[in-house]
């Protein structure tokens, strides 16, 4: 009975996909990669992609753009970079 109780249920554990993107990114939270950003905004943490790119933009990021769950942009030296990472 116990193996029959064992192999009804399938083991799920570490199956499941995180959800990692919203609808909607204005909502969705980002993890910053880049130190000059997180200085620029005072602290290392999450914040929505706005407030990330507006502060990227503020120091000299060009070409911003959302690739998949990251966010990528050209530095102040010409490099393309990733910003942030949902």
């Amino acid at each position: 009975m116990k193996t029959a109780v064992s192999a009804g249920h399938a083991d799920t554990t570490g199956t499941k996909q995180k959800r990692t993107k919203r609808a909607n990114s204005m909502y969705a939270i980002w993890n910053i990669k880049a130190s000059d950003i997180a200085a620029e905004l005072n602290r290392c943490g999450t914040y929505e992609e706005r407030k990330i790119i507006s502060a990227a933009e503020k120091l000299g990021y060009t070409c911003i753009e959302e690739n998949g769950d990251m966010l990528e942009a050209i530095d102040p030296n010409g490099d393309r970079t990733i910003i942030a990472e949902q």
